[in-house]
């Protein structure tokens, strides 16, 4: 299934906020309501994956807002059906962006655990496969990502091996190599969007392990 750009013209904000740095106050919440707005108050049966909502809260991960990020995808999720699979995958993905925060923060330790947590509810989600369709869940590389965060996790990954293999370089908010597109040649300022548009690949079987 091809996954059609949203027609949202959706800004950035104007600065990321970081926890400890300013006050909630300070986060750019008129740029986030813009998003927000875009969420009905329930989903019907299943989360869109071209949803211009869903895919600007991965946008936002990927461009280093962690805290707006999670922010995004926790109004999707409220309103995705609960329990459903768009709700397991959605709650993993929340908790990437917390622990992509907590690395903003230098607190590897509570990252480590906030992607454990989003690798235990990608397994979960693969226990509990359905067929195909068109939600969020039917178009994203959910496997592949879980092995990201598996060998991230294990004793020589960033995690563990501490925040050597993170890019600090604030001013670009390229901060986050956490994941790395799942193609043949990484690139690792590329996250969980490149998942997200690479994923048909993933999805047909076609992707080669190289």
């Amino acid at each position: 299934m091809s996954i059609p750009p949203s027609n949202a013209k959706l800004p950035l904000p104007q600065w990321a906020y970081v926890p400890g740095e300013t006050t909630e106050a300070d986060a750019d919440h008129d740029t986030l309501w813009q998003a927000k707005a875009l969420v009905p108050s329930r989903f019907q049966d299943f989360v869109p994956a071209r949803h211009p909502a869903l895919r600007y809260g991965i946008a936002l991960n990927d461009a280093g807002y962690f805290w707006e990020s999670q922010e995004i995808l926790e109004a999707v999720w409220a309103a995705a059906p609960q329990g459903g699979r768009e709700w397991i995958l959605l709650r993993a993905c929340i908790h990437i962006a917390n622990g992509n925060l907590r690395l903003r923060m230098q607190k590897p330790r509570a990252a480590a655990r906030y992607f454990g947590e989003a690798l235990a509810e990608l397994d979960s989600l693969g226990r509990n496969a359905a067929a195909a369709g068109d939600g969020f869940v039917d178009a994203f590389p959910t496997a592949a990502l879980a092995a990201l965060l598996k060998a991230k996790l294990a004793p020589t990954g960033v995690i563990q091996g501490g925040l050597g293999g993170i890019r600090q370089n604030r001013q670009s908010m390229k901060q986050n190599a956490y994941f790395a597109r799942i193609t043949p040649r990484p690139r690792p300022e590329h996250a969980l969007l490149c998942m997200l548009t690479d994923s048909q690949k993933h999805k047909t079987g076609q992707t080669q392990n190289r």
